[in-house]
């Protein structure tokens, strides 16, 4: 999935998916859910706005959730965090009867970010 960015040039905004599988590697499980939410934050604002795709979102929450689900379904995220990957799996259907809530994620990412910053 690669996109233009400001400066013309492509980027493939799946790689963020790496960064934050690192993150929870290392049992920075914290450090991680703070960059979901804000990256939950960004795509959702971008697709809003038209900069990125529905279908395009929703590949970073599937990449996301290939790469931290273990077998059985189990991660190390908090619920709030899963919620947000899981209904960062369904932004293809934004906007749509059964799609996610918009507000519903911001309440989400904001509940984690003032989380993170309480500790």
């Amino acid at each position: 999935m690669e996109l233009a960015t400001e400066s013309g040039h492509p980027s493939d905004v799946t790689d963020v998916v790496g960064p934050v599988v690192d993150l929870v590697e290392r049992h920075l499980i914290r450090d991680a859910e703070v960059v979901l939410a804000f990256l939950t934050l960004w795509l959702l604002r971008r697709v809003e706005t038209g900069l990125m795709t529905r279908d395009q979102a929703n590949r970073v929450f599937t990449t996301l959730d290939a790469r931290l689900t273990r077998p059985g379904g189990q991660t190390d995220l908090s619920d709030e965090a899963q919620e947000l990957v899981f209904e960062g799996e369904l932004l293809h259907h934004l906007g749509e009867a059964d799609g996610p809530d918009p507000a519903q994620l911001r309440a989400l990412a904001f509940t984690i970010l003032q989380r993170a910053e309480r500790r």
